[in-house]
């Protein structure tokens, strides 16, 4: 009865029909997986109720060669927020001659499951839901009868997913292999030759397994971003992180660093400037740390958030800062104080003078002092103050600016950074749009010249 029931999960056919849920309000999860995922449902969606609306796609997902042909049509018209997926099993699965006491070729190579997997994420990326790789689970023991299946294949194909999944270092991994092969909940299941899994505890492990890494994505920061990336904390800060489609993973991705990440920001205006950036091969990130105005906790909150960037996400650690508005006074405050971890800095009409904007009486609140000791203290913190440290690192600067704004005056911003860096020898571009003023006309946000700039020195760097 076993192999019967082990044949018909093997199969990839239907298998459960699709679940009508009422918890529409929660977040939807989306697992594509073959009969690994079947045994285990039942206790991820008991372990997530009134967390997340677990679904499963209503067949065997089968070899990697299905996740290209079909993961279209498995996440249909709905929007995800969260899903996981896996393929390794079936791609895995051989043939034994008896005679000859020889294994065959597996029913897909590593090389062509690598390549399998890196088009599917391609795919799964476009929905912008955050993704988890469930890691495939061991082969007990060989098995040379049905569904043959070598011992240490699981180890193989594992390799070969981690390979792929380095280029996409946002996609979260639950190892369920580690799982299995560790915890004495399955000794008794690795003296068997059956992959699956039927007893309770062992169901219930992995669906517990399963639905940890889910909740924990769950509570992760939410930010709506112009096109797809991952959105995470550093020390309470959210931030971001979205990467060029093709990258190396053993060399730094060059980068452009936007600030500021306030609640909508960045918003869609910058999308086609970010399309130009990924094209390019260069990646995008920024730091939520609130209204700062460029103070030293804010600081702070980028310094941490470039370490995790230059760590974990093995981003260049000389990006190129770009500055909207606000995001001046981050970016130059910052960078003043780090010039060897920059490459370059842009700005679209920003604020380099807390005098011009918003003012002192204001900007002293960000600070946490009176009016008087902020304008006593304006060399430690006044952007316009800070260049010379930018200027003797030999940091070029380009700022698009209007000569009709009126909320950051070109003059006593841009105009005032152009005259003082020339002074210090600094090489600086400021390109005045004649009638801009503080907007989303497009031609902020397309201006190939600072396009240019920013690509040519972010990805100058080793």
């Amino acid at each position: 009865m076993k192999k019967l029931f082990a044949l018909l999960l093997s199969l990839p056919v239907l298998a459960i029909a699709a679940e009508k849920t009422p918890n529409a309000h929660l977040p939807k999860v989306l697992v594509i997986g073959d009969s690994i995922s079947m045994n285990y449902h039942e206790a991820a969606k008991a372990a997530l109720a009134g967390i997340a609306d677990y679904q499963r796609i209503n067949e065997n997902a089968g070899p990697s060669t299905n996740g290209i042909a079909k993961v279209e049509k498995w996440i249909g018209s709905t929007k995800w927020d969260i899903i996981q997926f896996n393929h390794g099993l079936h791609d895995l699965k051989t043939s034994y001659d008896a005679n000859t006491k020889t294994w065959g070729p597996n029913m897909v190579s590593l090389e062509d499951y690598k390549i399998n997997l890196g088009k599917e994420i391609d795919i799964l990326k476009k929905t912008g839901a955050r993704l988890i790789w469930c890691t495939t689970t061991p082969v007990p023991n060989d098995n040379t009868t049905f569904a043959p299946r070598q011992k240490g294949s699981s180890e193989k194909y594992n390799a070969a997913a981690l390979e792929v999944l380095k280029l996409h270092p946002e996609i979260t991994i639950t190892d369920l292999h580690a799982t299995v092969s560790q915890s004495p909940v399955f000794d008794q299941w690795r003296t068997t030759q059956d992959v699956h899994f039927y007893k309770k505890e062992e169901q219930k492990m992995l669906g517990d397994t399963v639905a940890s890494t889910i909740r924990s994505l769950i509570d992760k920061p939410k930010k709506n971003l112009p096109m797809p990336g991952e959105v995470f904390l550093v020390e309470g800060h959210t931030a971001f992180v979205i990467l060029p489609p093709q990258r190396d993973p053993a060399k730094p991705t060059p980068w452009i660093w936007y600030a500021p990440t306030l609640q909508g920001l960045p918003s869609n205006a910058e999308k086609w400037m970010f399309e130009k950036f990924l094209a390019a091969g260069v990646g995008i990130g920024g730091v939520d740390v609130g209204e700062s105005m460029g103070n030293p906790k804010g600081r702070a909150g980028f310094t941490a958030y470039y370490n995790v960037m230059t760590s974990k996400y093995n981003m260049s650690k000389k990006p190129c800062m770009v500055g909207r508005s606000r995001g001046g006074l981050m970016n130059v405050n910052w960078a003043s104080e780090t010039p060897k971890s920059i490459a370059a800095i842009g700005g679209i009409y920003p604020v380099c003078n807390l005098a011009s904007w918003p003012g002192l009486g204001q900007a002293c609140n960000a600070y946490g002092v009176t009016e008087k000791e902020l304008s006593a203290q304006l060399g430690q913190h006044n952007p316009i103050e800070r260049l010379a440290p930018l200027a003797a690192a030999g940091i070029p600067i380009m700022h698009i600016h209007g000569d009709k704004d009126h909320l950051v005056p070109l003059e006593k911003n841009s105009g005032l950074i152009k005259e003082r860096y020339d002074k210090l020898g600094g090489t600086m571009i400021l390109e005045i749009i004649p009638g801009g003023g503080h907007d989303l006309n497009k031609h902020w946000f397309q201006n190939q010249n600072l396009i240019d700039f920013l690509i040519k020195h972010a990805t100058a760097q080793p």
